[in-house]
């Protein structure tokens, strides 16, 4: 079996960029607005989180990890977290 560094597959995973699109928000919930499915982003720090984007109802964005904390720096690319 062949392995692979958490780093080289990071490097392969397709990304997008937040300034290009953003998660589809479309989760209702006890929260104003709607949420997207779980992503695995890069804040412009470099590090990544396991996060939510959630949109509000003024139009406003904001990204939360999976413990519904707010991230601290901006997110510059997310994608996904695949079920397979």
């Amino acid at each position: 079996m062949c392995r692979f560094s958490s780093q080289i597959l990071i490097k392969m995973i397709n990304w997008t960029l937040v300034s290009e699109n953003k998660p589809t928000c479309w989760q209702t919930g006890d929260w104003d607005g709607n949420r997207s499915d779980l992503c695995v982003c890069q804040d412009e720090k470099g590090d990544y989180h396991l996060a939510h984007l959630y949109e509000y109802y003024d139009g406003q964005f904001e990204w939360y990890d999976k413990d519904d904390y707010g991230l601290r720096h901006e997110v510059v690319k997310w994608t996904y977290v695949s079920a397979t």
